[in-house]
């Protein structure tokens, strides 16, 4: 994580309990859905945990369909203040990318979904990938760009084995 671009993840982490309150409060139907959609994950076998106070949801064969099946290949995804991963590794290696998102939907609420939308379009039309384009991808990736992470480590296990 480099200095001074993890401004929103101390946001997302510290501060005074009543503003912390308000934004699980004016997130809460977008963290509905994470939460409905990580049941049928911990029954399938997947995991839950509580880091932080975000619900984090991985494994099981639900997890892995949702997030890997057919062409798409999601690392993780945040639902308001729950967050889906097809495997402990990528929970991990995302975390603090994916606590950017946590942040932006306490921030923006129920609103949170159609302004990721907007932004992609907005990206697509200047041009610019969908994904990487979008201002809140880029303010999580400013933070932590897990694909690097994952690089890197696998050339430091190398050097070091």
């Amino acid at each position: 994580m480099r200095t001074g671009a993890s401004d929103e993840l101390a946001r997302a982490k510290t501060g005074p309990w009543l503003p912390r309150l308000v934004g699980y409060v004016w997130a809460a139907p977008v963290t509905l859905i994470g939460l409905l959609l990580s049941v049928p994950i911990r029954l399938s076998g997947g995991q839950w945990q509580c880091h932080s106070g975000v619900l984090e949801a991985w494994g099981g064969t639900v997890a892995r369909w949702l997030l890997q099946g057919g062409r798409r290949r999601i690392l993780a995804i945040t639902l308001g203040h729950v967050v889906l991963a097809p495997d402990r590794y990528w929970l991990e290696s995302t975390r603090a990318h994916e606590r950017v998102h946590v942040a932006q939907t306490a921030r923006w609420g129920v609103v949170f979904p159609l302004a990721y939308g907007v932004a992609s379009l907005l990206a697509w039309w200047r041009g610019e990938p969908a994904y990487r384009g979008n201002r809140f991808e880029q303010a999580a990736y400013r933070v932590h760009d897990p694909l690097n992470l994952a690089t890197e480590s696998r050339h430091e296990s190398d050097i070091t084995s």
